[in-house]
């Protein structure tokens, strides 16, 4: 079967897999942007998620993004 693109995370997934292989964690709503920390965080970007509160920094992200808070299946 094809593989698609989750609309939630954004993963590529086989629709028709079992849920174990199929499991998706994402955050319902985007990071906002609150500003910038001090010094000691190297004057960092700071980016928060309104749906549980995490606290975001991507300049020390390696690639991927905060675990989301929602734990589901893979949808199209």
């Amino acid at each position: 079967m094809a593989k698609k693109i989750c609309r939630n995370c954004g993963e590529e997934f086989e629709p028709g897999r079992s849920p174990e292989d199929n499991r998706c964690q994402y955050h319902p709503q985007k990071a906002e942007h609150m500003g910038t920390s001090d010094m000691h965080h190297d004057y960092s970007e700071v980016y928060k998620y309104p749906c549980c509160g995490q606290l975001e920094f991507p300049q020390y992200l390696t690639g991927e993004s905060a675990p989301g808070c929602v734990i589901g299946l893979h949808e199209e």
